[in-house]
């Protein structure tokens, strides 16, 4: 075998992270606002079930967001296709259950 050892040129952080404490019902529009603050809103939304997933999704697509849920009860081809559309940029925000 052969070892080989490189050095990275640039290292690019592609991850934010914040935190906001709200009350329940103030989640959604703080979302949406969130959201809306970048033009080309790309990521993933993590929620503990998955009905919040698919409420959430349904919810998110009804107020004009390109939104798919992603779970544990999807079909290992419904999983790849909104995989597929969420590589793609089809889907812009992509909700899953945080264990997905």
């Amino acid at each position: 075998y052969v070892h080989i050892k490189t050095k990275a040129k640039h290292t690019t952080n592609l991850t934010e992270q914040k935190y906001y404490i709200v009350r329940q019902n103030q989640k959604f529009d703080l979302l949406c606002n969130i959201i809306n603050c970048y033009e080309n809103f790309y990521g993933l939304i993590f929620c503990h079930t998955k009905v919040e997933v698919s409420d959430l999704a349904i919810k998110l697509q009804k107020n004009g967001f390109k939104a798919e849920a992603f779970h544990g009860d999807f079909t290992q081809a419904q999983r790849e296709t909104t995989l597929s559309k969420f590589r793609k940029r089809q889907v812009s925000i992509l909700v899953a259950t945080d264990v997905a």
